[in-house]
């Protein structure tokens, strides 16, 4: 939650982000790439999930960051 970006914790509360969240979603996160212009960043992000009955599942998605007076931020759309 630190972060997000100042928008999204305006739109985004974290009692709401704590109950979406569960501790332990995800083994690993990996960053396959980022891709950057105007101040915006595309990040395509690889997550292994452990589910009760099957482990090791590989997630691919891709995140959007903003990046402000020199710090990166990340813009969540749960």
């Amino acid at each position: 939650y630190a972060y997000f970006s100042r928008a999204t914790k305006e739109t985004y509360p974290m009692a709401l982000y704590k109950a979406k969240m569960r501790p332990g979603m995800w083994r690993e996160a990996r960053v396959e790439s980022v891709k950057c212009a105007d101040g915006v960043c595309d990040v395509a992000v690889n997550l292994t999930i452990d589910h009760s009955k099957i482990r090791g599942i590989n997630t691919p998605l891709t995140e959007r960051w903003i990046v402000q007076d020199g710090l990166a931020w990340y813009v969540y759309n749960g």
